[in-house]
Order: C-alpha cells, then structure tokens, then sequence
C-alpha cells in the first residue's frame, strides 16, 4: 500500500538510522532504495535538502518530537535534475513505552506547481490592490447608481473623508441633474446591451468645485446589474489644452483673436446670415502714427498702445462682435448680426473717436494715434469671407492714400 501511494510516504526507525520511502518519493529525487540517505536526529544535511530547508527542519524536529506532530511543513528539495522542488510534509512521532522517541510516520505531498499558482495568485492580489487604490484612478461600484464599493482614491479625488462615499447616490458627483440623468440615459443602455461607456465632462467635488474628470464604465457579469466605474482627475490636461488652443487662435500681445479664429468667426457669420436673412460688416482698421511711436518712444511703448487700442476696440462692441489683430497694427472689426448695413456706421465711428483720445505710457509719455478703416457688407460687398476681407482691405488702402481718418466703403 505504501510503496503504490501517489504520496511519499516514509516511516522512518531514526534511530537505527534508516528510511523507509515508497517509489514516488524516491523517483522524485532520483534515488534508488538502498541510495536514499536517511534524516537521523544527528542533523546531518542531506543531501537533498536546501541550506534553507535545512534549518527549517533543524528547528522544528527538536519541537516535534516533544509535541508528537507537525503539519503542513513547507520547505524545498532537490529534485531529480537539479531543480527546487516544494513540498509539504506532515508526520507523527512514534514513542516506546518509557515515552521515548522513536520514529517517525510521515507524508510528503510534492506541492511544487501548487506553489508556483499560489505564488502568481499572490502577486495577482498584489497588483490588483496596487491598481485599486492607485492614486491615479478612481474606482466606484454602482448598483442602481449607488456606490457599494470605492477605492480611497476616489473619495480623495472629489474630496470625501474615507468611507463617506459609501452607500451614497452617484448624483452628488455631478455637476447638476442634468448632467447626471443624461449620462444615465446615454450610459446604461450601452452596458446592458454589454458594452461599455466612456466619456469626458465636468463632475463636482464635496466643496462644489468642478473638475473634469475621464470616465469609463462597465457592467460586470452575473453582478445583477452592477457596474464598475473608472475615473480619472484630468483637470489640469484640460486646462493645458485650453491653454494651447487659445493660445493658437489668439494673439499672443493683446489677447485678440488672430488671423485664424477671425477666419472661423466669418465662415459662422456667413452661415447664420444665410440661415436668418441678416447682414453683417467687416471693418479693416489700420493705425496712423504707430510708427512714429514706435521710433520715438521704442517697441515697449509700442506694444503699451496696441495693447490699449484692443481695449478700446474691444470696450466698443456687443459680445456677438468680434475685434481681432492680424499683426502690426492691422485690426478687423466684425460686426454680425445686423438688421441693415447703416446699423455698422454710429459704431463704427464710436470706434474711431475712442481710438483718437490721447492715452498716457508707462513712461509718462502722451500720445495719440489716428486710424484708417474700410468696411464691407455681407451680402451687397461679397458672399465669401476672402471676398468680404479683400474688399474691406482695398476701402482701408484707398482711405489711407487719402489722408483722412475716417470709413470709407468699397
């Protein structure tokens, strides 16, 4: 029975220095029966132990043969070829009857490929706890949208004290009703139907504040309807973004629109004219005298008066209007809508006047600077914004030769 076991099993007389082991211990190690070296109480190291293994067994034999037993004892063995071999031993002690030791009835399970899964399950956890309470993601299950698990990541990326998300309704993470009903009715459906959501919006924290947050969800299977939430704090990549956006389509002095967001903001003024029957102006506007201050007075007290000029210009509109610098000191005004094009001329000239008023540098200097300014109509003067800008520069040109600072149309 013993020699056919699946175990390795070893009665062993230690103190007539003698192992008994079945075949699947010996082939284990690669011994034959009268080459398997006996483990007497003298502690001499086999020579299949590990060092380490050696020492586990010198410590714990002196308490084994005190207790009777030992269980489940893990330790390492050469095998065959060389290569570490698990395995778990569990033995009791044999006594005579003056209660002296004798020997010892063990079994020995090779726990090898056992380990090696235990071990990867372990690092699994591990890197399923390190991914859970990252600091980089928060994670949120929902079940009928209310949160029944979280990792503390969460609760710190929308400000909560540990456990004060617990139990509580997602919808205080939104930023209003709106918000949180539509992303139920754009987000569920997908789950159900078993795929997943992923979207980018703004969510608010305990103290009101509103960050953007990247969010994705699932449903997870055989859950009865729960869902697995992943948040991610992307507030400050958005305002980057923001940051490289405007800074392309404005320019970089006055904080005006450039040459591109102007382009843009007359293809939508022609759009909406089209749709409603309106009209609107495009006003070409050149500054009389900025070179002059430019030599007298240097660049710094140049840029000091396009800086004010944008003020002005800026001060002098609606906000559905648009004043944009093109470089130097070239500006266009686009003034949309408009019910008629004699609607763009009292502006125009408010404009004009206000941009005429001296203004003081930095340096105490008083100085003053005139403007020429043409204008085009959308439709009358053209239907395409190269067309409405090429005859507005053209008005602008003919008023400059002319010496006058005052509109002139096409």
């Amino acid at each position: 029975l013993m020699s056919n076991s699946s175990s390795d099993t070893r009665p062993s007389r230690l103190k007539r220095g003698k192992v008994s082991s079945n075949s699947t211990w010996l082939s284990g190690l690669k011994k034959s029966r009268g080459l398997a070296t006996p483990i007497s109480s003298s502690a001499v190291q086999p020579s299949h132990f590990r060092p380490e293994s050696q020492v586990l067994f010198d410590d714990t034999f002196p308490r084994f043969k005190r207790e009777g037993r030992v269980s489940e004892l893990e330790f390492d063995i050469k095998g065959r070829h060389g290569e570490s071999r698990r395995v778990s031993l569990s033995a009791t002690a044999v006594y005579d009857d003056d209660g002296q030791y004798l020997r010892s009835r063990s079994v020995m399970f090779d726990i090898t490929e056992t380990h090696r899964i235990r071990e990867q399950l372990h690092q699994l956890s591990q890197d399923q706890e390190a991914m859970l309470e990252s600091d980089l993601i928060g994670m949120a299950k929902l079940r009928d949208r209310k949160t029944v698990w979280r990792n503390s990541a969460l609760e710190r990326m929308f400000g909560y004290g540990e456990g004060e998300l617990l139990g509580s309704d997602a919808r205080k993470l939104y930023a209003d009703d709106t918000a949180y009903e539509t992303l139920g009715a754009l987000a569920y459906p997908q789950l159900r139907a078993g795929g997943r959501y992923r979207t980018q919006l703004q969510m608010s924290r305990k103290d009101g504040s509103l960050i953007w947050v990247d969010l994705a969800g699932v449903a997870l299977p055989g859950s009865g309807g729960e869902s697995l939430w992943m948040m991610v704090d992307i507030t400050q990549s958005k305002a980057h973004e923001a940051r490289m956006e405007h800074a392309a389509l404005h320019d970089a002095l006055t904080g005006l629109p450039n040459r591109l967001l102007l382009a843009d903001r007359i293809k939508q003024a022609v759009h909406s004219a089209e749709r409603s029957g309106h009209v609107f102006t495009l006003a070409y506007l050149d500054l009389n005298g900025f070179k002059e201050i430019n030599d007298q007075h240097g660049h710094d007290a140049g840029d000091e008066v396009l800086k004010a000029v944008a003020t002005r210009l800026h001060a002098g509109l609606r906000a559905s209007d648009t004043v944009a610098r093109l470089g130097g000191d070239e500006f266009v005004v686009l003034l949309s809508p408009a019910q008629a094009p004699a609607e763009a001329e009292p502006v125009l000239n408010r404009l004009l006047d206000a941009l005429a008023q001296p203004m003081t540098l930095s340096n105490g200097a008083q100085v003053a600077v005139g403007s020429s300014l043409g204008m085009s109509h959308f439709p009358g003067d053209g239907r395409t914004p190269d067309t409405l800008m090429r005859h507005a520069d053209k008005a602008m040109y003919a008023n400059k030769r002319a010496g006058r600072s005052r509109m002139l149309a096409r």
